[in-house]
Formats: C-alpha cells, structure tokens, sequence
C-alpha cells in the first residue's frame, strides 16, 4: 500500500514535467533510431557547449559575477584528461582528475579575483586566463603549443556495457513518459477508444526503440562493414557519454540554486550591501560559486579533449572561449540555467549549417552577427527571460499557432467558396 502511495506521488509530480520528459525521451532515442553521423556528433558538441555554459550561467546569472577567465577552468579541465590519456590512464579517472583540477582553479580564482568587485574582478580573471594561456603556449613539450596536442581515442569509447546502460535509460524513461500520458489520459476522462489508440501508438514506439537499439551494440563484426559499424557505434558512446553528464550536472546545478543556498546567490547578485547586513559572508558565497562552476566547466574541457582528439591552447584557453561562452549566455536568457544551454544549442547548431550553405557559408560570421543584433533588440533579456516576462509557455505558443493556421485555413475555404 505504502509502495503505491509513493509511486503515485512520484507519477502525480513526474506528470508535471511531461514537456522535459519529452524532451529526455527525444534525446536519449535520437541516436538509437537514425543512422545520422554528422548529427551524432553535432549534437555531442551542442551537449559539451551547453555544459560550459551551464557552468558560466551559475556565476554571472546566478551571482552576479561577470568572468573574463572562464576559458581557464575549460581549458584545464581539457588538457589534464588529454595528458593523463596519452600515459594511458582509464577514461574515467582521467575525468576526475579533470574535474578536481576545474574545482581547484576555480577556488584559486576566486580566492584572488574576489578580494575586488565589478569591473576589477573581471579584469582579474582575465589576467588569470591570459597567464594561464601563456604558460600553455609556450610550453610545447607540455601542450603542443600553436602546434597542438593530438588526444588518444579511449577504450571507453568502445564499451558495451555502457551502450547497454544508456539504452535502459532510454526504455525507462520513454516507460515513464507512456506511463504518465496513459495516467493523465485516465484522469481527463478520456474515451476509451482513444485511450486504446494513444496506449498502442506509445507502446508502439517503445517497442521500436527495443528493435533498434541492439542493432547499435554489434561494437565487433565480421567482413566489410566491420570499421563503419564500429565507427557508428562509437559515436552512440560518445552522444551518450555528452548527453549523461549534462543532465545530471543540470539536475545538481537545479537543485543548488533553487536551494537557500541559491537564494543566497540571487540576493548577493540583487544586492551586496544588503546582504552584507543580513549577516551572510558574500566571500564565502562567492568562492563556492566560483568553484561549483570550476567542476562543471572542468568537465566539459575534460568530455570535449576526446571527443575534438587534437587540442591546442587557442582552442580550449584562448578567449574566444569566454567570449563565445558569453554570448551563449545572454542570448538563452541569464539565471535560467536552461537559456544558456538553449543558446549554446542554437548558436553552435546555426553556424554548423550556415557553412554548409554554398552561397552563405562564407558569410557564416556576419549572418550569426545579424542574428545577435536582432536578439538583443526583440529579444533584450534573452530568449528563455523574455518568454517568461511575457507568460507564454510551450503549451500556450502550440495552441496558438495551431489556432493561427485554423483560421486561416477557415479563410482562405470561405475564399474558395465565394469566388465564382
């Protein structure tokens, strides 16, 4: 009885995140079901930029800090798990190593940076990046220099226990989601017959997810198509091993901030002094942000090292970095978590197929150029902040535009009717 209980209650709060199950349940079986390359591995960068920005969203939209640095913590994290793979370390230590590395520069970072505030902080920080980026580079027997650092390709990447893992995460969460729309179907008094038909369609889908799935696991065959096989297979890995971490870092990141830790965040970003009165220690915040931010930012470097196999210090701590990071940021819409990863999606997803245009691929800059400018001024609070201020949801935008194209439909058949 008391095990029911608790699963009701669990579908009854599940059945209020029906639009990000949806959209789990849409990223965890995209690679199951298409034989897409390119889009593997788009998407894999998309989920490694996200993160990062995921990662600047805690400290400038969340506390307030506006980092220069930031390119530092990615950068790091990047070349420890490039150097401790190439000595041949597991995939997963050298993660962790990477991430500890990321927490550590972040603490070290703030320990200086925020002794100043406001626009010195942000110069300290880039003074910080811009060392660190000259040690890097001038270091070539380390880092490769201008030249870069080839990154070995892990066996990891080749594991089927981990493919079979990410594909029981995917069964399970398209489970919940069938379950939870049949749940809801029920409670709206739904007929039966269509319940029947939304019930077949759902499990229809599962079923097909089931039936593709293994086909993504043959990591070893025989005869020709053993080396496209287990390319394809690889790049599943690699998706999964991109998408898992920036879920679970969205859900810890989620739950810090909407914390009274968070809330404290918020109130020093709203007002220092005030907070200063209330008796909080805005250093102590500070540096815990700073270095929350340094374990996410440290494991995007560490995810992105394998996955681009040749970095160099222009790439990964160059400030182009904290400059695209930056923009990712405002573009979703600061102190949203989400807005950030929403335009680090667009921005990379929008430059990749502008360059394959035969006509605009040349002009790619001035057209992502066009598109800031048109943001910022439709847009000034980001895409995610300016669709809040104005209470739209998903839900409200679909309706909408499916009312749109019935009235017109409605008036361009009462046009056919009266013309003679």
């Amino acid at each position: 009885m008391k095990m029911n209980v608790k699963l009701n209650q669990v579908f009854e709060t599940l059945s209020k995140k029906k639009t990000a199950l949806a959209t789990l349940a849409v990223l965890f079986t995209f690679p199951l079901v298409t034989p897409s390359r390119y889009y593997m591995v788009l998407l894999a960068e998309v989920f490694i930029w996200a993160l990062l920005a995921m990662s600047y969203d805690l400290v400038l939209g969340y506390t307030g800090l506006v980092s220069f640095g930031h390119a530092a913590l990615f950068g790091i994290g990047a070349y420890v798990s490039a150097l401790l793979l190439r000595m041949n370390f597991p995939f997963l230590p050298a993660i962790f190593a990477a991430v500890l590395f990321g927490a550590i520069l972040g603490l070290t970072m703030g320990i200086f940076s925020l002794r100043v505030s406001a626009i010195y902080y942000a110069l300290v920080t880039l003074a910080f990046a811009e060392v660190i980026f000259a040690i890097f580079n001038k270091w070539v027997e380390l880092s490769g220099g201008e030249t870069g650092l080839s990154v070995p390709r892990p066996d990891f990447l080749r594991s089927t226990p981990f493919l079979i893992f990410a594909l029981a995460i995917s069964v399970a969460i398209i489970s919940i989601l069938c379950i939870t729309a049949v749940r809801d179907l029920a409670k709206k008094g739904v007929h039966a017959r269509n319940k029947i038909v939304y019930s077949v369609l759902m499990i229809g889908f599962l079923v097909l997810l089931v039936c593709t799935g293994p086909s993504k696991l043959h990591l070893i065959s025989e005869g020709p198509m053993k080396d496209r096989v287990i390319t394809i297979s690889i790049m599943n890995i690699y998706y999964f091993l991109a998408l898992m971490p920036l879920v679970l870092c969205y859900l810890v990141a989620d739950r810090i901030v909407n914390s009274p830790m968070g809330r404290i965040f918020v109130a020093i970003r709203e007002n220092e002094e005030r907070a200063k009165m209330l008796g909080y220690d805005v250093f102590k915040y500070r540096l815990i942000s700073s270095t929350i931010s340094g374990v996410f930012a440290g494991l995007a470097g560490s995810l992105y090292a394998p996955f681009a196999l040749s970095i160099n210090p222009a790439n990964v701590l160059g400030s182009a970095v904290t400059i695209n990071v930056l923009l990712y940021s405002i573009l979703g819409g600061l102190g949203t978590l989400i807005g950030p990863m929403i335009g680090a999606g667009i921005i990379t997803l929008l430059a990749s197929e502008l360059t394959r245009i035969p006509d605009i691929g040349q002009y790619w800059m001035l057209t992502l150029g066009i598109f800031y400018l048109l943001v910022i001024l439709f847009l000034p609070y980001g895409i995610i902040v300016t669709w809040r201020l104005k209470g739209t949801t998903a839900k409200k935008t679909l309706k909408k535009l499916i009312e749109s194209i019935k009235k017109s439909g409605r008036k361009e058949y009462a046009g056919e009717e009266g013309t003679p």
